[in-house]
Order: structure tokens, then C-alpha cells, then sequence
């Protein structure tokens, strides 16, 4: 085998690694930090379901979520559903 396609399917396997990767950390880090950020900065509750990020279509899909009135259990808002695409937001 030559040694630039030795290389250049080193790198590809490298790149796809790493998308497929994101696909497991950036979910994990949006309920962490997400979570982390709105308690620390509002004084409320933010609870995140489940979260899922596609890298090759850049979508980002995040269900369940609920935020609290500040020092309450009480409901402020929830979407059963928030997706953000490349092209935009929606919110269902």
C-alpha cells in the first residue's frame, strides 16, 4: 500500500472516530453543564431528559426539559421537545 493512502486512511479513520465520539460527549456535557450553568446563574432547576447530537447533519435534539421558578419546584417552563438544526431552532 502506498504510504499517502496509509495516511490518508489513517486520517479519515481519525475524523470519523471523532464524529462518532461528539456523539456520545456533547450530549453528556449539555445536561452537565447545562445544568450546572442555569443553577449556578438563576437560582433555578434545570431538568434534561435525554439529549442526542448528530455531528454530520450538525442537529442537536434535547427532550424533556423542565426549568423550575427560582427557589421552587414549581414549573417556569418545559418543552417536550427542543431540536437545533444547522439551519435553526425549533421547539416543540
Amino acid at each position: 500500500m502506498a504510504r499517502w493512502m496509509k495516511k490518508s486512511l489513517i486520517t479519515v479513520a481519525v475524523i470519523v472516530g471523532l464524529l462518532l465520539l461528539s456523539m456520545l460527549i456533547v450530549p453528556w456535557q449539555i445536561k452537565k453543564q447545562g445544568t450546572a450553568w442555569i443553577g449556578e446563574n438563576t437560582q433555578r432547576t434545570l431538568t434534561i431528559e435525554k439529549a442526542y447530537f448528530n455531528p454530520f447533519v450538525l442537529k442537536l435534539e434535547v427532550s424533556g426539559v423542565t426549568l423550575t421558578e427560582a427557589d421552587s419546584d414549581q414549573s417556569f417552563v418545559s418543552w417536550e421537545r427542543l431540536m437545533a438544526r444547522g439551519t435553526g431552532v425549533q421547539l416543540l
